[in-house]
């Protein structure tokens, strides 16, 4: 092959990794962006559209601030500095507000694009709505909060066992009537901090009850 043989096939080469890499970003289901260091928005996919509500239409050409609450402003600030200096973003927890003006979680990796000579001409972005898992682990926390103060307000002894005799929880009480902390006993059995008999006894107890509950 000659010079321009081999030309063909770099180009050629060159257009099908392109279209494969376009042919990624628009089946992704994640948001892929990318902006220009002043903030424009490039490019959009269809996973962006579903994620933020803009069309690519809308959304190109427009500053990424428009996905920013208000309080979040100066976020954009600080990752463009530390985009501009090279660093590449992984796995940024914040929020977004779509076009409909309901506030959504996101999880963002943020890298900068460079030119031919190295520097960072742009930046890409790819972010996915974590609403859901946000919302469920805020749910959990009050839940184990509010658990946590219903136990520590009762005047019984209070405390929770894995089947094998391992402590997961214990209240307030329990606490002052053995002289322990919660911390201490977590992970560990009865016979780490009372007697092999008392131990043995405690054991005992919970095999019987297990077994009368149906749960060995």
């Amino acid at each position: 092959l000659g010079e321009m043989g081999l030309a063909r096939l770099r180009m050629q080469e060159n257009n099908r990794r392109l279209q494969e890499a376009a042919a990624i970003i628009n089946s992704s289901d994640d948001a892929i962006i990318s902006k220009s260091l002043d903030g424009i928005i490039t490019s959009w996919n269809p996973g962006a559209e579903n994620t933020f509500g803009y069309t690519a239409s809308e959304a190109v050409g427009q500053s990424m601030l428009m996905l920013f609450p208000a309080d979040l402003m100066n976020e954009e600030t600080d990752i463009f500095a530390r985009i501009c200096g090279g660093e590449s973003i992984r796995h940024f927890e914040t929020r977004r507000v779509r076009k409909d003006g309901r506030i959504i979680d996101i999880s963002a990796s943020i890298s900068p694009i460079f030119d031919a000579a190295g520097r960072a001409a742009g930046v890409s972005k790819i972010a996915r709505d974590i609403t859901e898992r946000v919302r469920a682990e805020r749910t959990l926390a009050n839940e184990r909060s509010f658990l946590r103060t219903l136990i520590d307000t009762l005047p019984d002894l209070v405390w929770l066992k894995d089947p094998d005799g391992v402590y997961l929880r214990c209240n307030h009480r329990f606490e002052e009537f053995f002289g322990v902390k919660e911390e201490d006993i977590i992970g560990k059995t009865d016979y780490d901090f009372v007697s092999r008999e008392l131990a043995d006894f405690f054991r005992a107890h919970d095999r019987a009850t297990m077994q009368k509950n149906g749960l060995s």
